[in-house]
């Protein structure tokens, strides 16, 4: 990735062999020719070494050095395993602080993971994962809006660092708005009130009203499949 560092070391290694270029044309030319104008010496010196002649003797010279030093060891690339430092780059002002409470997963993180949950073909770190997941939301600051992972129509920039998806956390409320937004009723200080039910609570709403002691069993089936399990066991208790 090119970045303001890289761009400034390539533009001093080309300033060091054009540098390089011009002492091999002084140390080439013949002192005893007089030029009448500084065109026609640059002209000739051009003729007699290119620049393209100056890179192969550079070359030639690295890889006799290298030849002779065997015991110097070249630098090394750092692997994968090493981890990355933080960024300690200021956003806004701030430092960010670097959190420990977010998931590890040993492979690479899907791009789509709610579309492989919501047709079963999750990995089974995937499905553990967003199993146990009981909601770490974060709202990006710079502002960033994803598209949301579970409904994939609305833009959000709230993301849960638990179960890594983009999650939408409300609907705006408009006159235009025909569809009807599904509610939860919450007792509050002794009175009903309602609150929306959205992508993010859809999707954590399993872990809130599981038991602690519950086993996390991964359901291999599609959701579809389990919700309909769950509703015929729910009329059988009550039957």
């Amino acid at each position: 990735m090119l970045n303001a560092e890289t761009a400034a070391c390539n533009r001093l290694l080309m300033i060091v062999f054009v540098l390089c270029h011009r002492l091999f044309q002084i140390f080439d030319a013949n002192h005893h020719d007089h030029y009448s104008s500084l065109r026609n010496y640059r002209h000739a010196a051009s003729a007699r070494t290119t620049f393209h002649l100056t890179l192969l003797h550079c070359d030639r010279i690295f890889k006799s050095e290298l030849l002779q030093n065997p015991q110097q060891q070249s630098p090394r690339t750092p692997t994968n395993n090493q981890q990355r430092q933080p960024s300690r780059r200021r956003v806004d002002g701030m430092i960010p602080q670097v959190i420990n409470f977010g998931t590890n997963l040993s492979i690479d993180t899907p791009r789509k993971i709610g579309s492989m949950v919501r047709a079963g073909k999750a990995p089974r770190e995937i499905q553990q994962m967003v199993r146990k997941c009981n909601g770490k939301p974060m709202m990006s600051q710079p502002h960033v809006e994803k598209r949301c992972s579970w409904c994939k129509k609305r833009k959000t920039a709230w993301y849960c660092v638990g179960c890594k998806r983009w999650l939408c956390t409300h609907r705006r409320n408009t006159k235009n708005n025909q569809k009807k937004t599904p509610l939860y009723l919450v007792p509050v200080q002794g009175k009903d009130m309602t609150f929306q039910q959205c992508c993010f609570q859809i999707t954590h709403e399993e872990a809130w009203g599981r038991d602690p002691g519950d086993d996390l069993q991964v359901w291999s089936g599609s959701p579809d499949q389990k919700r309909a399990r769950r509703v015929s066991a729910s009329r059988s208790s009550e039957e």
